[in-house]
């Protein structure tokens, strides 16, 4: 016979535990959205086939695969209580993705990752500083150049990217620019040297990819003079 004490601590252990991989979780998916909105990544898929494809090579696939992973050890926690292995299996796998991810998407509208990023941004981050200042590691996307419009040539335009490196924008025939200067824009096109050829253009507003922020931060795709 186990001590009721025994049965007491086991099933604190077992909350505590889904506790810390849940907000693990949540942190984990809410920050991968907010990578994927910062980076541009999630409008590749407008540009085509190709675009399509720079999106798929462009998703942190490592995270996605530990999300997955973490979800799947809430689920064998969640399974010790009377609320879910009293039902089928996929019915609580179901739940809990569903409540990882409203969860995700609750907390990725509030300011919490544009805070942090702020303060990674001002050196005032020190552990996961670098994290949020590479957003995770996440490759910047194939053929897809940011920048600001500096100049206004007859045939396309220059931006000057957040490495400080000016980029000359050429446009086919087929396509229309009409963007100004100082505008931010998100070019598609293989780059050749300092010459990108486009293949497409959107205008980006890089505060709308971060929002909600509670102030104006510091945009990560814009030159330093601007900031």
């Amino acid at each position: 016979m186990k001590p009721k004490v025994y049965f007491i601590l086991k099933a604190a252990l077992i909350v505590l535990a889904a506790a810390i991989v849940g907000l693990f979780a949540l942190f984990l998916i809410s920050f991968m959205s907010f990578a994927l909105r910062a980076n541009g990544i999630l409008v590749l898929p407008i540009f085509g086939f190709r675009g399509f494809e720079a999106f798929l090579t462009s998703i942190p696939w490592l995270l996605i695969i530990l999300a997955a992973v973490l979800i799947f050890i809430l689920e064998m926690l969640f399974r010790h209580f009377s609320f879910t292995y009293r039902r089928p299996i996929l019915y609580s796998v179901v739940g809990v993705i569903i409540l990882v991810l409203l969860g995700s998407f609750i907390i990725d509208r509030t300011s919490l990752h544009p805070d942090l990023f702020d303060r990674a941004q001002r050196g005032r981050l020190p552990i996961f500083g670098p994290v949020y200042r590479g957003f995770g590691g996440l490759q910047k996307p194939a053929n897809a150049h940011f920048g600001t419009v500096t100049e206004i040539l007859e045939q396309g335009f220059i931006i000057k990217d957040r490495d400080e490196e000016a980029i000359k924008i050429i446009f086919r025939e087929d396509l229309k620019s009409d963007v100004k200067v100082d505008d931010t824009v998100m070019v598609f096109g293989q780059k050749e040297g300092n010459t990108v050829m486009a293949e497409g253009m959107i205008k980006v507003n890089i505060q709308e990819n971060l929002k909600p922020f509670h102030r104006e931060l510091p945009p990560p795709m814009l030159p330093e003079r601007n900031r």
